[in-house]
Order: C-alpha cells, then structure tokens, then sequence
C-alpha cells in the first residue's frame, strides 16, 4: 500500500496532470473522467514521460507545420490575387464583347449602306445601258466600217421594223472591246446605243416577235444590254428555269434580276435563286397526279394474264445465249473495255456466273457498278465549229453485260407491243414498217384535195424525246399497262442510280448520276419510249374536240414513228387549242416537249 502523503502528493498533481493534457475531440471528452483516475493511476515517474513525450510531438508538429502553414498562407494570398485578376479580366471582357457587339452592328449597318449604294449604282448603271441592245452572232466585219450607218437600215430590214424613212436612229454602235476572234470562232457581240428609248423597245419586241433570225446563215438575237452583275444575277436562275421548263411552269425575268414563277393560275416572285428551287422542288407532280391525269388522258390496253406469265418469268441461261448470239460485233465497247466478241468467244463460261449475277441484282434491286456505267463519247458534227458545244454528238457507251441483260428483256417485251401499242405507231414495234405511214399521208393529201377539204397536216419533233422521259411516269405507265410486277422490277433496276462519264481527248471526266431518259444504246429503250408516248397519241385519238379525218369507219388523226408525230386535223380553230392543252397537260408530268424550232405544219 503507498502511503498516505503520497496519495495527497497524487490529488494534489491531478489538476496539473489534467491540465497537461491535449485537447481531444468531443467524442473523447465523456471518456475524460476514466482517463484522468487512469492517469492518477499511473506510475508518477512514468506520468512524467508521457508529458515530456506530449510536450516533444507538440513541439515537432509545431516545427513541421509552421512552414506549411506559411506556404499555405502565402498560396492563399496568391489565389486572392488571381481571383481579383480574373474578376478583372471577366470584366474586361464583357466589356470588350460589349464593344464588340457594338462594332458587329456598327460593320452589319455599313455592309447594308455598302450593298445598298452598290445596288444604287448598278441602277443607275443599268438606266444608263436603258436605249442600249446587245445583238449576238452578227459575223465580223459584215457592218463594214461605219457599225452605226450599217446597223441604222440592217436592223429595220432584218426585223421587217416599219420606219419613216426606213431606218432607225442610233447614236453609235460597236463590237464589245475584245481581241478579234478566228476563222471559225464566235463573232464578238455589238453594242448598241439608239437615239431614243421607243425605237430601242420597238427593236426588242418585235425581235422577240420574231424568234429566230438569220442573216447571211448565221442567228442573230437581240438582248437587253444589262450590268454585269445583272448579268451573273440572272445565271443563277439557270438551273431553276430548267427545272420550270421540265415541268412545263410558266415564268419569266423581271428586271433588273427576279424570276416571277406563273403555275396552278398563282404567280410568285423571287430575286434569290436558292428559294426559287425550293419552290419548284414543291410543284413536281407526284404519282397521284398521273395516275388521275393518265385516266382523263386516255384509257390504255392491257396484256392477257398468260402473256404476263411469260414477260415476268424468270430469266434463264438459254435467253442469255440467244441474247449474246445476236450481239452486233466491231462496236465500241463500254467502260469496262469488253467488246461482244468477248462473250460469244467465252459465253459457255460466263453464262451461269452472269445469271447468278443477274438474279442476285434482281433480288437487290441494283446492278453492280461496272454495269451501271456508261462513256459519253462526244462526235464533232460535219462542218460544224469545234468550239461551239452544240456542235457536238454525245455518243452513250454501255457495257455489254448490260446490253445482254436489256437484249434479254426487249426479246420478251417486243412480242407484245403489237398488242398494247396501236398500229398508229410504227416505230421499233415488230412487224410494222414506216412506209405505211407515208403511204397514208399522201392518201389522205390525195383526198383532202379531191373533195376540198379544210384540213391541216402538223409534223412534231420532240425535243430530245428519249433524254427526257420522267422515270416515275416511265414506270407507272407500264404498270398501267399491266405488265407485271417481275418486269416493272426489272426495268427500276435497269434505272436505279445509273451513271455517265464524258470522255474528252481520251481524259475521262469523274461519273455523274443520270436522273431521267432512256438510255442511249439500251436495246429495251425504245420500246419503253413506244410505251410512254402511247398515252399521249391514245389522248389524242379519244378526244372528240381534236378532229380527224374520217374515211369509212376510220377515223385519221395521228401516226407516230418513236417521236416523229404527225397529226392530219380538221377544224384547225378548235382542233389545235385543244391539241396544245392535251400535250401541254401531258408534257407536265411526262418530260416530253414539243421542238418547234423543228416541227411545221402544211394545208392537208
């Protein structure tokens, strides 16, 4: 047992021993009564070092925590700063963005002054060019050396302008200030400046009048001389005036540069041509519109349910070997370079790898690219310049394989179309041969002129007949005739995304998707083309306003060879109004166009 004094030397230590002690989390300070009787507890020599040792961690933690916290103190001094810093620079840059906008406004408000003083000149440019006209291909040196005296009388006589003194009054005249082109090249254009701007209108109008002139075998055209700007204004409206013609919308230039569009009895005006398309691209008449259009047309024949079992069978090695044997040779082969000599030396190989290919393309609903490829070669027409593009013949190279797989589908389709396409149409129908029609013309002269009879014969040539048929017309007009779902596929995969190529100087341009025709070199193209142009001779043929001449029981209005319509009419004052709504109407959806420039008509 200790004794007493000591257990009062230990009370009386308590309060110092506790006092030493460091500060402990709350959580510790309910267990500081247990602690301090296990402190009292202790040996006092042994409490003595555990205070010594405490006092040595608080002194090291102090030394080591010291020069922490000054780095600490003095990091935070630095983020301080860079927080003012930045507070400071977020303010400059609002205000700088601020300035900015200001500026924004202040070059948008000048650009606008800018396009707006810029638009004034061109005015005031174009009303200066007001009396002024610019007249294309008169041939060099046919105005001699005085332009003004010569282009004075030439334009009245050329016109067949009536003048008082049989000339009209131009202030001066000249060729445009470029170097004086070659033998064969393109003349340059001549400016002219009239006296007043009547005479000027009246020059226009009856150029306008008068369509194409000719002088000494050239084509002349009269043009409102325009800004250049103007000028490349109203290129841009090239595509969409394209796309208007196609779909047989009616429209035209305003000045100084907006097309005013004319369709459905509405008219709108555009001076951008990016919207212009876009309004276009809402008036292509969808399939609804054929099929109620191809009914008020006409109604057209269908085949028998054992014919359409035949056109749609599948294809087989023997119509392949057939299709190869009657290949034409020495033809220019397509862009694979393959001739047909190639296939009738190796047909015995090729034939079950070409079904297989054939069939699986069918399964796909496309052809494989090589065979949708085609080389546009392009043939200088005799005696025509070499600079003029449309001295040009473009001339489609196919591959063979594809010709052997359209061989393929004409052989089946051209035993039909006796039976859908009436005798009227003599072109590429089998059995049927043109002299037929030219005998029935001059018998129907011959009568016409026996009896005295008022009629009147029209050639029309369609403007590029088989380069413009519409494809969703194409297809829907055999469905119309009933030809069955396994040929009509056939047909879409002959026509799905088919590409071109113009090879020029032996360098061959980068492919270009075609997106309307029947192809060129295709043995199945014109009898497709017989078919789509059917509707429209049926049209004809039903309409009790377009009048025929009737001898016996027959009744003579039309015969067709492919494009090559000719139309014997009686009643031209009524009969011809109504012709031109019938082809307008067709010509709409169908992207066929009558070639006035090529078609005529005579007294029958």
């Amino acid at each position: 047992m200790p004794p007493k004094e000591n257990k009062k030397s230990a009370k009386a230590s308590r309060p110092e021993a506790t006092a030493s002690l460091p500060d402990l989390p709350p959580v510790v300070e309910e267990l500081q009564p247990l602690l301090a009787n296990t402190v009292d507890a202790l040996d006092p020599a042994f409490r003595q070092t555990i205070q010594e040792i405490t006092a040595n961690i608080t002194r090291v933690i102090d030394e080591k925590l010291g020069p922490l916290s000054q780095t600490i103190q003095a990091h935070a001094q630095q983020l301080k700063k860079i927080e003012e810093r930045t507070t400071e620079a977020e303010n400059r840059i609002a205000a700088a963005e601020h300035s900015s906008e200001t500026v924004e406004t202040r070059v948008q408000v000048l650009e606008n002054q800018i396009q707006s003083m810029a638009q004034h000149i061109d005015d005031l440019e174009n009303r200066g060019r007001r009396k002024n006209i610019r007249v294309i291909g008169l041939p060099e040196d046919a105005e001699g050396s005085n332009p003004t005296k010569f282009c004075e009388s030439w334009i009245p006589d050329l016109l067949g302008l009536e003048t008082k003194a049989g000339r009209v009054k131009i202030e001066r005249a000249h060729r445009t200030l470029a170097p004086k082109p070659g033998p064969n090249q393109r003349p340059r254009p001549v400016l002219i400046r009239f006296h007043n701007f009547a005479d000027k209108q009246r020059v226009l109008d009856a150029a306008r009048r008068s369509g194409s002139v000719k002088f000494q075998e050239s084509s002349i055209m009269f043009f409102q001389d325009l800004s250049a700007a103007v000028v490349r204004k109203r290129k841009g409206f090239e595509d969409v005036k394209k796309r208007l013609r196609d779909i047989g919308a009616k429209y035209m230039m305003l000045y100084p540069a907006t097309l005013k569009i004319i369709h459905g009895g509405e008219s709108r005006s555009f001076d951008s041509p990016a919207k212009a398309m876009t309004f276009v691209d809402t008036l292509r008449v969808d399939i609804n519109v054929i099929h109620v259009v191809l009914f008020e047309l006409g109604a057209v024949g269908e085949v028998h349910q054992d014919q359409k079992s035949k056109l749609n069978a599948q294809i087989s090695a023997v119509e392949l070997r057939e299709a190869i044997q009657l290949l034409q040779t020495g033809k220019a082969p397509g862009s694979d370079g393959l001739g047909s000599e190639f296939y009738k030396e190796f047909q015995s190989l090729l034939l079950e790898p070409m079904l297989k290919m054939f069939n699986h393309s069918f399964e796909c609903g496309t052809l494989p690219p090589s065979l949708r490829e085609a080389n546009i070669s392009l043939i200088l027409k005799k005696g025509k310049c070499p600079e003029d593009c449309a001295s040009y013949r473009p001339i489609s190279l196919l591959n063979v394989d594809l010709k052997i797989l359209s061989k393929v589908l004409a052989r089946r389709l051209e035993g039909l179309l006796p039976i859908i396409v009436k005798e009227d149409q003599t072109g590429f129908i089998k059995g049927r041969n043109s002299y037929n029609n030219i005998r029935r013309l001059l018998n129907i002269i011959q009568l016409t002129e026996q009896q005295e009879i008022d009629g009147l014969v029209i050639s029309l040539d369609a403007e590029k007949a088989f380069d413009r048929v519409e494809w969703s017309y194409l297809f829907f007009t055999l469905d119309r005739f009933g030809l069955g779902d396994s040929f009509i596929r056939w047909v879409k995969v002959l026509y799905t995304q088919p590409m071109a190529a113009v090879v020029t100087n032996g360098l061959r341009s980068t492919n270009f998707v075609v997106q309307r025709g029947s192809r060129q070199g295709c043995p199945l193209s014109p009898l497709l083309f017989a078919v789509a142009i059917e509707p429209l001779a049926e049209a004809i043929r039903r309409d009790p306003l377009v009048a025929g001449l009737d001898v016996g029981e027959k009744t003579h209005k039309i015969t067709l060879y492919a494009d090559d319509v000719l139309l014997f009419l009686l009643n031209p004052s009524v009969s011809v109004p109504r012709l031109i709504q019938i082809i307008d109407r067709f010509a709409a959806f169908s992207g066929y166009k009558v070639n006035f420039s090529k078609s005529g008509n005579a007294p029958g």
